[in-house]
């Protein structure tokens, strides 16, 4: 078998960068990939694998790779021995299917998976599955590698040893233990709260009254951290441990409209200036203009692109939401300090990863989302960037945080995102829980928070994806 497939509980990716180094050592030609920004930074010589494989960003069944025959990167795909694919599970099968097609035809051979290439793939099912907007749990759980008839030329090895439990103190084991029960599904289920609802114990509830008092409770201090940061960024030391408190922490929540909420809140403790930057938003086709007004393009929020409006301060953190220069760790995903903020460029640090330290300045770039459920094509130019004190469940799938708070207004609706949010963290007591009382019918106000109500929680797991 040439295709083979390592799904890594925990620990993959050390143990991918030992098998990179002992296949360059010995002169194998090794390709590392990933399917994200965040997993591909972590891999020595790691890129996405869109950007090192040039597939296109729409995929169907019929799609190949831009690559042409006579391209330096046709020649490393005939070259090269080994391509490593990591959080393969994120993966829609229609990518690793148009591999399979361009590989066979760039490779010349054509009776062969992948034209013989030996294919590496790691990740965890436990983890979230691919996007796929407005599909149901069967499109969803068809949309995955283990779907492909490429799957049945696998041969699987699974990581047997949880580090993390192994290295780990009592209450750490409990904790990872725990965890993996979740992962898997074998948490008790509150079927009278919910199809998925499990409880969620008691140490790990807020003891905050509502949403501001719960993102101070995170990010405890950030006024004074911000100031004291940008007042002494020439003293190298210094920034440097600002910028790991600010990365070493996080506000997961399920959905993107919760994230803006939470931003809000924590970029209004900052003191700095705020600046105001809005998007130049257009019609592909002008005869629509009389139907869908500029009001209306200003107001669309998918989540593949800027918001219309982008306020941002100095000291803040952000996120890249695409791939600037993946050569330096600007990719997909990464999170930045703000330097400095003028009318055309944002000038931020990376502030994570094994290229932390590298600056760029950010320009405006040109978006054409593509959204199933908006009728109409459109442009946005806008900074590619997002507050990011709140991110999404999937966005924080490849970091290793210290302190998260998870927000629950709205409960977690896919696959694996509980097991993501809570595995950011090894310690129990770094991890809490908020969820804000619920808005009578009646009179329009929140109920109080009743400190003795059992937490429930959505732990969405496809069970048939793990089998």
């Amino acid at each position: 078998m040439k295709l083979i497939i390592f799904l890594f509980v925990l620990g993959k990716t050390t143990v991918i960068k030992a098998m990179i180094e002992f296949y360059m050592t010995r002169g194998i030609i090794c390709v590392p990939m990933a399917t994200c920004g965040i997993a591909a930074n972590l891999l020595p010589g790691g890129r996405t694998v869109h950007y090192r494989l040039h597939a296109p960003i729409k995929m169907t069944e019929e799609s190949l790779l831009k690559i042409k025959h006579n391209s330096p990167v046709a020649e490393l795909v005939r070259k090269a021995t080994i391509f490593i694919i990591d959080e393969i599970t994120m993966a829609h099968k229609h990518l690793i299917e148009c591999i399979d097609r361009s590989f066979r035809d760039l490779r010349e051979c054509q009776d062969k998976p992948f034209g013989g290439a030996i294919m590496i793939f790691s990740g965890d099912w436990m983890q979230c599955l691919p996007v796929v907007p407005m599909a149901r749990r069967a499109e969803i759980t068809n949309s995955t590698v283990k779907a492909s008839f490429l799957w049945r030329e696998v041969k699987e090895f699974k990581l047997e040893t949880n580090m993390r439990i192994l290295t780990a103190g009592q209450e750490n084991k409990k904790y990872a233990k725990d965890l993996l029960d979740i992962g898997e599904g074998k948490t008790k289920v509150f079927p009278e709260h919910g199809e998925f609802a499990i409880k969620i114990p008691e140490e790990f509830k807020s003891k905050s009254s509502n949403l501001k008092e719960f993102a101070l409770e995170v990010f405890a201090g950030i006024k004074d951290k911000v100031k004291q940061g940008l007042a002494n960024q020439l003293v190298q030391e210094e920034w440097d441990n600002f910028k790991k408190w600010m990365v070493q922490r996080a506000i997961i929540c399920p959905r993107n409209d919760d994230v803006e909420e939470v931003n809000k809140i924590i970029m209004d403790e900052i003191d700095t200036q705020a600046h105001i930057y809005r998007s130049a938003d257009k019609l592909m086709h002008e005869e629509q203009g009389t139907k869908y007004t500029q009001e209306f393009l200003n107001g669309l929020t998918p989540a593949s692109v800027p918001p219309h409006i982008l306020v941002l301060k100095e000291g803040s953190m952000i996120m890249l939401i695409r791939n600037l220069d993946p050569q330096r760790g600007h990719v997909n995903g990464a999170r930045y300090i703000v330097r400095s903020l003028k009318s055309k460029v944002i000038l931020a640090e990376l502030a994570e990863g094994p290229n932390k330290g590298n600056q760029i300045a950010i320009p405006r770039i040109l978006f054409n989302p593509e959204d199933p459920r908006i009728p109409i094509e459109w442009s946005r130019k806008q900074f590619p960037v997002k507050v990011c004190f709140g991110i999404t469940s999937n966005k924080s799938q490849g970091q290793t945080l210290k302190k998260i708070g998870i927000y629950l207004k709205n409960d977690f609706f896919g696959h694996g995102q509980l097991y993501v949010a809570m595995s950011r963290v090894g310690n129990p007591q770094c991890i809490t829980f908020f969820k804000p009382p619920p808005i009578t019918d009646d009179k329009k106000k929140k109920c109080k928070i009743d400190p003795n109500q059992p937490l429930f929680v959505s732990n969405v797991v496809f069970k048939e994806v793990l089998s």
